[in-house]
């Protein structure tokens, strides 16, 4: 069957026939990189770590420049708390990005500017959680420039400028964060959060 149908099963969250589908796959081709790439994705969402990791990790062996696989990893780590591993994996996914970008000498297309972002806004995570407040705010603008409708760098900076009391600054990205983020039904939780951040530094 093709790809696509395994992809839609997918997502339609029939994960454990998708997984049948894709181990099918791999007995006649053990070295498709997309199947192994999906795999980890759907044994991740499954809660599978062992298995998604070691799945992700083949895929790099046979395709070591594939960004998205070391941008899963790096989600997958940094669930586990292994911020040092999740460091290396985005720098990693950044590293080829960028160098797609020079080695073509233009833009990137729509999909790798996503990318690049995803994996910027994640850096920042780390470095805030990691109080390396100067790399955070780099990595937070950085993800900002190739896709600056995304909310959650904004969020990012926000929790960041309240972090070292500069108030003024924070509620700035508060609201530029609500703004973004008030049409994204899955962020309601963090609008909610904002929300009542915002009013109570205006009320203090």
């Amino acid at each position: 069957m093709p790809l696509r149908y395994w992809t839609d099963l997918f997502n339609q969250d029939q994960l454990e026939k998708a997984e049948q589908h894709f181990c099918i796959a791999l007995e006649s081709a053990p070295n498709a990189v997309i199947v192994w790439l999906n795999l980890g994705r759907l044994l991740k969402n499954k809660g599978q770590d062992t298995a998604a990791r070691q799945a992700l990790l083949k895929c790099i062996e046979f395709d070591p420049d594939l960004p998205s696989a070391y941008q899963h990893l790096a989600v997958l780590e940094k669930a586990n708390g292994n911020y040092d591993l999740v460091v290396t994996y985005l720098l990693k996914a950044k590293s080829i990005l960028q160098s797609y970008q020079v080695k073509h000498n233009s833009p990137l297309p729509v999909k790798s500017r996503s990318d690049l972002a995803f994996v910027n806004f994640h850096l920042g995570e780390i470095y805030l959680h990691q109080k390396r407040v100067k790399d955070a705010i780099t990595a937070y603008d950085t993800a900002i420039r190739p896709k600056p409708d995304n909310p959650l760098p904004y969020l990012g900076l926000a929790k960041l400028y309240q972090y070292i009391g500069n108030e003024g600054s924070a509620r700035n990205f508060w609201h530029r964060f609500l703004v973004l983020a008030r049409p994204h039904q899955n962020l309601s939780s963090e609008i909610t959060r904002a929300e009542k951040t915002l009013k109570s530094t205006i009320d203090q």
